[in-house]
Parts: C-alpha cells; sequence; structure tokens
C-alpha cells in the first residue's frame, strides 16, 4: 500500500469515527446533584478521588488528571496506586483541586466527591461536566453503583458490569469461609484466620 492509499484510508477511518460518535445516543447519569448527560463517552477524565482512580484503572482507562498531590493535609496516593499515577497530570489535591490545572488538561469530564471537594463543585462544573457522588460517605453498594456509572459515562458499560459479577464473586466466597469459620470457633474453641474484607479490595485487583 501506498502512503497517498494509507492517508485516504485514514481518513476513512476517522471520518467514520466521527459519523459514530455524532450518532451514538447521549448518555445520562443520576449524580447526586442530579442527573448529568454527556454526548458521547468521554475520553478524557480526571479523577478527584482515589476510589476512581482505581475504578478508572479497573475498566482499562488512563485519567488524564488526578488530585494526586498533599496540600490541604491530604494523606497522598495510595502505595497500591502509585505506580499506575505515572503519567497523570497532578491537579492539586482532593482536598485543595487546582482549578487552573484542571482547566489545562481540556477534561471532557471530573469525577468529584460531594465532600471532599464540595466548595469547588461549583466552579469545577464551569470547566468541564462533572459528576458528583456521595464516595467518601457512600455505603459499598453506593460505591458498586458509581462503578457502574463510571462504566457508563467512558463507554465501557460491559467490562463495569464484569467488574461487579466478580466483586459479587469475591464477597460470595468470603461469605461462605466466615460461615464455615464461625462453625470451626463453636465446636473447637479456639480461633481461625479469616479473610479480610472483600470490600476492602481494590477493584482493580481483582481483574
Amino acid at each position: 500500500m501506498n502512503r497517498r492509499s494509507r492517508q485516504a484510508l485514514t481518513s476513512v477511518f476517522t471520518f467514520a469515527t466521527l459519523i459514530g460518535s455524532a450518532l451514538a445516543d447521549p448518555i445520562t447519569v443520576q449524580t447526586a446533584n442530579g442527573p448529568l448527560t454527556l454526548p458521547q463517552p468521554a475520553r478524557r477524565v480526571i479523577a478527584l478521588e482515589y476510589s476512581y482512580l482505581d475504578t478508572l484503572e479497573a475498566l482499562g482507562v488512563k485519567a488524564v488528571g488526578a488530585a494526586t498531590t498533599t496540600q490541604g493535609g491530604d494523606r497522598g496516593v495510595p502505595d497500591y496506586l502509585k505506580a499506575r499515577t505515572r503519567g497523570v497530570a497532578a491537579v492539586g489535591s482532593r482536598a485543595q483541586p487546582n482549578l487552573e490545572a484542571a482547566l489545562a488538561l481540556k477534561p471532557d469530564l471530573i469525577l468529584a466527591d460531594t465532600l471532599g471537594q464540595k466548595t469547588a463543585l461549583a466552579a469545577l462544573g464551569r470547566i468541564a461536566p462533572t459528576a458528583a457522588y456521595d464516595n467518601r460517605r457512600g455505603s459499598y453498594d453506593d460505591v458498586l453503583a458509581q462503578v457502574l456509572d463510571i462504566g457508563r459515562l467512558v463507554g465501557r458499560e460491559a467490562k463495569a458490569r464484569q467488574l461487579l459479577t466478580e466483586q459479587a464473586n469475591l464477597r460470595a466466597k468470603a461469605s461462605a469461609f466466615t460461615k464455615k469459620a464461625h462453625r470451626g470457633w463453636s465446636s473447637r474453641w479456639r480461633p481461625r484466620a479469616v479473610l479480610p474484607s472483600i470490600a476492602a479490595i481494590p477493584l482493580s485487583a481483582a481483574c
């Protein structure tokens, strides 16, 4: 294939991608601040909570920016996520997001927490569509619902559902193990090892 043919083929693929995006159905999810609609899956995502970073990683999506610094007394990125944040631009900390840095990244979606970024939500919404959730204070089921929402927002709903199925299977195994351990305590009156809570296992670790 000569150079002119390759260029023509590239143009066709680019045109087809643009047409596909234009014809795609809008994506609407219910956030803590009401419904949020995107015209197409987000490609440039900023994550302002570590759990969002973990979720994006598990979905196979690289965030363009994240709250990874320690301003305002933030503890910094958990050890298990540090290697995965290489190449992700810092946009301040969870406590003090850097709005200028976020704007410079030209995001098409920002993932925020209603508590951690409460005072910045209005400003974030002027930078890009912002999905705010009760992430820090949410229940385990709330967080799983957020995983599904994020999967939809970035065009990875099928992968998100797969992750939820894997988490459910892990919890079922842990529950069965715990029941077996309790029976052992009753019959032998001595402690046995119990698995840690599956809820504490990062989603990306289940992949």
